[in-house]
């Protein structure tokens, strides 16, 4: 069985949607709150881990879980934040697969997934140089990369402007953060040394 990790996730409400999706289809599925915004937007399951320690007692603390409830999968936004770069490499050294959403990244409004990393991690230029040396070596494109004829492409359905929900949303990220800032030793920051 698979059982998936929910790290920090978009503001809103979409990681505890779909860690829902996950329990009712038979898989675990645990989450960990960092902060105040992470609090306010969670629903608070059985399963939820609440860290309160520094970025030193991160790394203790990520791998008592994956091991205690035997973590196939972490799921997180964004693969640079100091937290989640730590979860990252020990995801990687334990062999568990990572999955990052990431936002705007092909499309503006638009969330993107990517197996094992976004930005610098991804693996979407060594498929575009694949297709581009396809391209120049026959003039034409695969099959698969053709989307000139429009007719193939899956129809697009337009969704309403998101602007209000999420500066709604945003707002009460932060304000539980402020609320909630003698309660958690949370950074906001990016990168990680010497982990």
């Amino acid at each position: 069985m698979r059982n998936f990790l929910f790290l920090q996730g978009p503001h809103g409400t979409f990681f505890r949607n779909f860690a829902h999706i996950l329990k009712k289809s038979s898989y675990g599925a645990w989450n960990v709150i960092f902060n105040g915004g992470d609090f306010v937007l969670s629903n608070h399951f059985r399963s939820t881990y609440y860290f309160h320690g520094c970025i030193e007692n991160w790394p203790a603390y990520f791998t008592q879980i994956i091991c205690e409830r035997q973590i196939t999968d972490i799921v997180l936004y964004g693969d640079k934040r100091a937290y989640h770069s730590v979860a990252v490499l020990i995801a990687r050294n334990k062999n568990i697969r990572i999955w990052v959403y990431e936002e705007g990244y092909i499309r503006p409004g638009f969330i993107t997934i990517e197996e094992n990393g976004v930005n610098s991690q991804s693996l979407i230029p060594a498929i575009y140089n694949d297709a581009l040396k396809k391209y120049e070596a026959s003039q034409k494109l695969p099959p698969e990369y053709d989307i000139s004829n429009e007719a193939q492409l899956p129809a697009v359905k337009l969704l309403p402007n998101p602007m209000v929900k999420r500066v709604y949303l945003a707002v009460l990220y932060y304000l539980g953060i402020f609320f909630s800032c003698h309660c958690f030793h949370f950074t906001h920051g990016t990168g990680v040394k010497d982990f």
